[in-house]
């Protein structure tokens, strides 16, 4: 069990470009002072600065919006409404999404850890809520996924 067909590996690479999503940095942009460009957006540094301190503290639980606002130099609101407007989504759904390519990346990478030790190093309580969202994100459990990224890393 657990181990896939040629055919099944070629469709779950091809569905899932592990490398590209794994690998890609968080912002693609350029720095010009305070200003800087992602994709099609200029946002300011703060919002930017923002953006890494959610990756930053993804499994502290107690780094909420308030403490985001703070180490930003914003208000709550402004910080919201900003950085929609910056990256295209609510910070909760941006975080979330990190969560889930941390916990993609740790599958893959560190095959010793088990799967209820990743999902609370990415913030979550419990080990199905974690597979639950990760199945839902990724279309495969956590599990069928570290197999899948070892089939294709020993190809």
């Amino acid at each position: 069990r657990g181990k896939f067909s040629s055919a099944q590996e070629h469709r779950i690479t091809a569905r899932f470009p592990f490398d590209r999503l794994l690998t890609r940095p968080l912002f693609d942009g350029f720095r010009s002072g305070e200003m800087t460009r992602l994709g099609d957006r200029v946002m300011p540094r703060w919002l930017e600065d923002a953006g890494h301190l959610i990756v930053e503290h993804l499994g502290d639980a107690a780094y909420d919006l308030a403490a985001l606002a703070q180490a930003c130099g914003v208000s709550p609101s402004h910080l919201s409404h900003s950085f929609i407007e910056g990256y295209g989504e609510a910070i909760a759904s941006f975080r979330q999404r990190m969560r889930l390519v941390q916990a993609a990346r740790l599958l893959r990478d560190q095959l010793g850890c088990p799967i209820h030790q990743v999902a609370h190093r990415c913030g979550y309580r419990n080990a199905s809520s974690f597979s639950r969202e990760f199945r839902h994100h990724f279309g495969l459990s956590p599990r069928r996924y570290r197999s899948a990224t070892e089939a294709v890393e020993q190809r």
